[in-house]
């Protein structure tokens, strides 16, 4: 096992085995669940993914970036941001500001109805995971909170670590 290999050796088909496998299914089910309860909520904000994407790179990304620029970092052709842009303007999200040295320019801000809605859609709501884990009994809510607050605090123990570092930065 090298240093970046965190699973445990586990004989297939064993009891544990089984056990881990159908642990992490049930984790990847409750993440599809909060997803797409997360999508809802950019549906209600008339939101594509793209757009959440785009308002995302401009406030967290590049500092004001130029059309080009984000066209880029999106890995979009200029048409398409132009297209999203048009649309995330009409909807009082961003605005092209002036370049101060070149008239040419014009850069991408969001505005501040456009920073308070990326806000509210990236940031986790405490009833997206209640609303994912459904009708589960509460001693099963429970147990699912502290399991989530373990891994998290093991995450945070080892975000150092090269195999996490680059899971993060991506």
């Amino acid at each position: 096992m090298n240093d970046l290999d965190y699973t445990p050796r586990l004989t297939e088909g064993s009891p544990a085995a089984r056990r881990a496998h159908d642990a992490l299914l049930a984790f990847v089910h409750v993440l599809e669940a909060i997803e797409g309860i997360r999508l809802a909520r950019w549906e209600d904000f008339g939101l594509t993914l793209q757009q959440c994407r785009v308002l995302h790179v401009i406030e967290h990304e590049l500092e004001s970036p130029a059309q080009t620029e984000l066209a880029r970092r999106l890995g979009l052709r200029a048409p398409t941001v132009t297209v999203h842009l048009n649309r995330l303007m009409k909807m009082g999200l961003v605005e092209r500001v002036p370049d101060s040295s070149d008239r040419r320019v014009r850069h991408v801000v969001l505005t501040e109805p456009g920073r308070r809605i990326l806000g509210a859609l990236m940031h986790p709501v405490p009833g997206d995971l209640m609303r994912a884990l459904g009708d589960r009994r509460p001693d099963e809510v429970e147990a699912v909170l502290e399991m989530l607050g373990q891994l998290n605090q093991w995450v945070s123990d080892h975000a150092s670590e090269p195999a996490l570092s680059l899971a993060a930065a991506s």
